[in-house]
């Protein structure tokens, strides 16, 4: 199972632990991938994996109970799993800027009428166990009604008497798991138009010329691939690097939190047919 607490409130994980047991009971072998600490505690044998992540990991550190796992000095899941590492509990709350958006009257689904002020300018948590009402409050009747009001949206949106405090904000942005594109191949890349240029780069290629391929040949929707994703160099500003078959190359984002990044990242995996990746082998630079 992977992962088998995923999004679970601890109510539930309590309720999912004693499931496994059973079937365990039954004589099943019940193998998780799990990262929440009360699953851990409560199996019976433990295999940790690190002591980071990717060029970092690969490597077992501890294979056995999970009551002696924190006794090798590289595992932090041995070092959360008994106290010796903790999240600290901030000692500062932002009060907010005094401003709220609240919700009149909210009776979608199960909620029974109820009345809820957001304040603005902090991070909210809305909790409680699965199917408490959570999504029924935010998903279905803040997010569609302020969208409604900001963005002129047409999407039903949840039964409510009335919404206070929209004028407050001047856009709503629902940030969830599914694709960012037309197909699940979409990644912050294509989004973002990046690897638009990319496949214009490789389409430039002496190989790529002789065999009449065009950019489109190169785009996540075809089975084709080049070689190594070696990496992104950013040098700040909304520039990126990357050098490839001898050419140096750069291009501007007009995304600002991509010079947040500093270092070349390491991308292992392939995303072409090896017919696609041939080409000649050149010593100087760094190769896609």
């Amino acid at each position: 199972m992977w992962p088998a607490t995923f999004g679970l409130h601890p109510k539930d994980t309590v309720k999912l632990i004693q499931t496994l047991k059973k079937m365990r009971d039954l004589g099943n072998t019940v193998l998780v991938v799990e990262h929440d600490l009360d699953m851990i505690r409560a199996a019976d044998w433990v295999v940790d994996m690190g002591p980071g992540g990717g060029i970092h990991g690969g490597n077992i550190l501890y294979n056995g109970p999970p009551k002696a796992i924190h006794q090798h000095p590289q595992s932090l899941t041995g070092q959360y799993l008994y106290g010796k590492r903790s999240i600290g509990i901030p000692k500062r709350r932002r009060k907010g800027n005094g401003r709220h958006i609240t919700i009149n009257g909210a009776t979608q689904n199960n909620l029974k009428a109820i009345d809820v002020s957001f304040p603005l300018g902090c991070l909210i948590g809305v909790t409680g166990v699965s199917g408490s009402g959570k999504s029924s409050l935010v998903i279905e009747t803040l997010y569609p009604h302020l969208k409604q009001r900001l963005h002129q949206s047409l999407a039903a949106a949840g039964k409510c008497g009335n919404i206070e405090g929209a004028s407050c904000i001047d856009r709503v942005i629902n940030i969830d798991q599914t694709a960012t594109g037309r197909t699940p191949r979409s990644n912050p890349a294509t989004y973002t138009g990046v690897f638009t240029t990319i496949r214009d780069l490789f389409a430039k290629t002496p190989d790529a010329r002789v065999k009449g391929y065009r950019p489109g040949r190169f785009s996540f929707n075809e089975s084709i691939t080049v070689r190594k994703l070696i990496g992104i160099i950013s040098a700040g500003g909304g520039v990126i690097y990357l050098i490839f078959n001898g050419f140096d190359f750069d291009f501007k984002i007009n995304l600002a939190f991509f010079s947040m990044l500093r270092d070349c990242q390491i991308i292992n995996g392939t995303i072409y047919k090896s017919s696609k990746r041939k080409r000649p082998r050149r010593k100087s630079g760094a190769a896609f």
